[in-house]
C-alpha cells in the first residue's frame, strides 16, 4: 500500500529534481542576439544591442549593419549568442560522415566490382568509419552555435503522475 502511494510521489518529483534553475542573462550593449517579434514571425532579427530600456531594444542587424528599433511589447522570444558548441558540432559532424562515407563507399565498390556481396560489409567495415572521422573533425572544429533563451525564461513548471493500479 505504501509503495502504490510512494512510487507515483518519487516518479512526479524526479523530473522536478533533475531541472536546473532557469538563468537568465541581461542584455548587454554589444551582445549578439537573435529577436523573434510579432513581425518578424516567418523569421528572426539577428544583430548587436546597441541600446536595451523598458520600452525598446535598438539592435544593429547583421549582416547589413542596418538599424532596427523593437517596441519591447512585440518581442516574443530573444535569445543571446554565447559561443559555439564544438562537442556538438562533433556528434552532429560524424554522423552525417558516417553516413555519407557509407553511402560513397557503396556506390564506388558496387561501380568497381559488379554487386559483390561483400560490398555493404566493406562500406560499413572502412567507409563509414573513415566518414565519421572526417565529418567530426570537421563538426568539431566548427562547432554549432550556442543560443541561450534570455525571454521568456524557460523552466520550472509542474510534474504530473498517474497511477494505475495493478492487481
Amino acid at each position: 500500500m505504501i509503495l502504490r502511494l510512494a512510487l507515483p510521489l518519487l516518479l512526479a518529483a524526479a523530473p522536478l529534481a533533475a531541472q536546473p534553475s532557469p538563468r537568465t542573462y541581461p542584455l548587454e550593449k554589444g551582445d549578439t542576439v537573435r529577436v523573434t517579434t510579432l513581425a518578424s514571425a516567418p523569421g528572426r532579427i539577428v544583430g548587436e544591442v546597441a541600446e536595451v530600456d523598458s520600452a525598446r531594444i535598438v539592435l544593429i542587424r547583421k549582416p547589413d549593419y542596418r538599424r532596427a528599433e523593437i517596441p519591447v511589447a512585440e518581442v516574443l522570444d530573444v535569445s543571446v549568442y554565447r559561443g559555439r558548441n564544438h562537442l556538438n558540432g562533433l556528434l552532429l559532424g560524424a554522423g552525417v560522415g558516417a553516413a555519407g562515407g557509407y553511402a560513397v563507399t557503396t556506390f564506388w565498390l558496387n561501380a568497381a566490382y559488379e554487386n559483390d556481396e561483400w560490398n555493404e560489409f566493406y562500406a560499413l567495415l572502412v567507409g563509414a568509419p573513415l566518414g565519421a572521422l572526417v565529418g567530426g573533425l570537421a563538426g568539431g572544429v566548427a562547432g554549432l552555435p550556442r543560443w541561450v533563451p534570455v525571454y521568456p525564461v524557460r523552466g520550472g513548471g509542474v510534474g504530473v503522475a498517474v497511477s494505475v493500479p495493478v492487481p
